[in-house]
């Protein structure tokens, strides 16, 4: 990987990493098959069938159509639509999704570097000690308050831990196309979710809240807001809020930054995680 765009993967992530190892050494607080063809019925030809698919991609229904950036991961190639691709110790795939077929993204990390002993999180500009598999963009945010990104997400498989082993992670990140540490993230650690906002004007930089995630396994809809001065942020699963915080990013800054996918490290374990229908709305 090119060491000078190695930012937009750990300068967020390393955050994430130095929270995990320090409340790690403490404790945290609070498809179906089609009906076959009746004889003598012709079969719908190859461009009808094309026309049908695009139609009913989420990319050009319904509000999707309206967001600033969306990506549904049914055009070829997987990464239509996002700049760059990162993945060291783990791939990028499809996988079948009845969210809104054909395909979803699915992200895999088979091999994950351990953590360094004492605690240390690294220097971020380490790529190395990362794993990572996730797709980045950058957008242009104009002149809006806030942001909402969403997207469906399954969780098949986070690291686990044993005798005391550690796993810290991120699953998505939307912050500022700036080699710094503004932004609001899912991250995992020791196999559960929490929502991240992380802003040097935060004290202690960062704010960390534990979320829940549904019961029922398979997919669910993530909804993360934020607004750019400063004033909240908030999380949601299906519809149902899980976390909120009086405090959020604040920047002039006019590119927002995506990472979607996973990026880590774990003492054993592997991470399988899939998304669809991903989109980024101003307000």
């Amino acid at each position: 990987m090119d060491r000078g765009v190695s930012w937009r993967v750990v300068a967020f992530l390393s955050v994430a990493v130095g929270w995990g190892i320090a409340v790690g050494c403490s404790s945290f607080s609070e498809q179906s098959t089609p009906e076959p063809l009746e004889a003598g019925t012709d079969a719908p030809s190859v461009v009808e069938a094309a026309v049908d698919a695009a139609a009913a991609r989420f990319c050009t229904t319904g509000d999707a159509t309206a967001a600033l950036f969306c990506a549904d991961f049914d055009e070829a190639p997987l990464d239509a639509g996002w700049q760059l691709q990162f993945v060291n110790g783990g791939a990028l795939a499809t996988t079948p999704s009845d969210r809104s077929p054909p395909n979803a993204l699915l992200t895999t990390i088979d091999t994950f570097p351990a953590l360094p002993d004492g605690g240390d999180a690294g220097d971020a500009g380490d790529v190395s000690f990362f794993s990572f598999a996730l797709l980045s963009t950058t957008v242009g945010r104009g002149f809006a308050n806030g942001a909402v990104l969403e997207f469906d997400l399954r969780l098949d498989e986070l690291p686990h831990t044993e005798d005391g082993g550690t796993s810290v992670g991120q699953v998505v990140s939307m912050g500022f196309d700036t080699p710094g540490t503004q932004a609001v993230a899912v991250d995992f650690f020791q196999g559960s979710l929490y929502f991240r906002i992380n802003d040097p004007g935060i004290e202690n930089g960062t704010v960390s809240l534990p979320v829940a995630t549904p019961s029922a396994p398979g997919w669910f809809h993530v909804e993360m807001k934020t607004a750019f001065d400063g004033s909240g942020a908030a999380l949601s699963f299906n519809g149902v809020p899980v976390a909120a915080a009086p405090r959020s990013i604040s920047t002039d800054k006019l590119g927002i930054l995506l990472n979607l996918g996973l990026a880590g490290a774990a003492t054993s374990g592997k991470a399988r995680v899939a998304y669809d229908n991903v989109t980024l709305t101003l307000r």
